[in-house]
């Protein structure tokens, strides 16, 4: 492990540990950290060089204007300072999303009773948001976060900063919000190919009504007939997976495992996601059956998020 990857995990555990994560959070002197920005440093080396020559020539000018612009910097970091104390930020639980989309993270900022100007807020590789708040007054933002993974969201640390009023002192904290924001199973629908799977089992013999709809999979049994055989994940290295079908008259659709066996994890999480949709879509009354997870016949948006909470959250094999 280099030099530089060994400081920065040391510097990420020294930040867990002095700034957990937080729903409610109060900026103060323990969360804030002051530094001269690029063009504070190059007004530094200036006014070093300055110094010099003032030595040198003992010329009061110099002198003077070299301490005059110091005590600028030395003003500029306590607004700098006190723009950022006292400053209260609130996160609120965002909206649920599918894998692969973005979520908008709320974030409220309240800013007591100082004037906040010169506000940044945003990921190091991302586009920052920048904003004033007056006295007394709040702003809420909304940061973009793409997901990828299923389950509780786990966002990196963002940076909020202020380089008000002259940009020669940065003010910044490093903030771990915890939004508690959940991420559904992408959905993915399994159903074959009509066409493909007509004509795969018009040549075995086997033949399909036309009221008849898909239902899920099931693993195939020595001496099945191959007229319902999904011949297309098969090609693809997975287990010969056997078609299910059933009738509009039939019984109350189920969400289970069972027609989906031999599919993987997060293949099967997507269909169950995909098919639960589909049933709220066509406002038709389902059975979950599902590990941990028991729910009579039924429908609703309310239900429907509880489906799809477990499925995000699912951890079982």
């Amino acid at each position: 492990m280099g030099l530089r990857s060994r400081y920065r995990r040391w510097f990420q555990g020294w930040l867990a540990r002095r700034l957990p994560p937080w729903r409610s959070l109060r900026l103060s002197q323990k969360n804030i950290f002051i530094f001269p920005s690029r063009l504070g440093l190059a007004a530094l080396a200036f006014l070093a060089i300055l110094l010099l020559l003032a030595v040198n020539y003992q010329n009061n000018l110099i002198f003077g204007f070299s301490f005059w612009c110091l005590g600028i910097m030395v003003v500029s970091i306590f607004h700098s300072y006190f723009q950022l104390s006292g400053l209260r930020l609130q996160v609120q639980t965002p909206k649920a999303v599918f894998a692969g989309g973005s979520l908008a993270l709320p974030l409220l900022l309240k800013a007591g009773g100082r004037d906040r100007y010169g506000l940044s807020i945003g990921w190091p590789d991302d586009d920052w948001q920048q904003c004033d708040i007056p006295a007394n007054g709040e702003k809420r933002l909304f940061l973009r976060y793409p997901t990828s993974r299923r389950g509780t969201l786990q966002t990196t640390r963002l940076r909020l900063e202020t380089r008000y009023p002259l940009g020669l002192i940065c003010a910044w904290t490093w903030l771990a919000p915890d939004w508690q924001a959940m991420v559904y199973p992408r959905p993915v629908p399994l159903s074959p190919d009509p066409a493909s799977s007509a004509q795969e089992g018009a040549g075995v013999g086997g033949r399909l009504s036309d009221s008849d709809e898909f239902f899920g999979f099931h693993s195939y049994q020595p001496g099945e007939s191959l007229s319902r055989a999904y011949w297309r994940s098969y090609a693809k290295g997975q287990p010969l997976l056997m078609v299910d079908y059933q009738s509009p008259e039939s019984e109350t659709p189920v969400l289970s495992w069972q027609p989906l066996d031999g599919l993987p994890l997060e293949s099967r999480l997507s269909a169950l996601a995909a098919r639960t949709l589909e049933l709220e879509q066509q406002g038709l009354s389902y059975r979950v059956a599902l590990p941990e997870l028991q729910l009579p016949d039924g429908r609703g948006e309310s239900r429907m998020h509880q489906v799809l909470r477990y499925l995000a959250e699912y951890r079982g094999s």
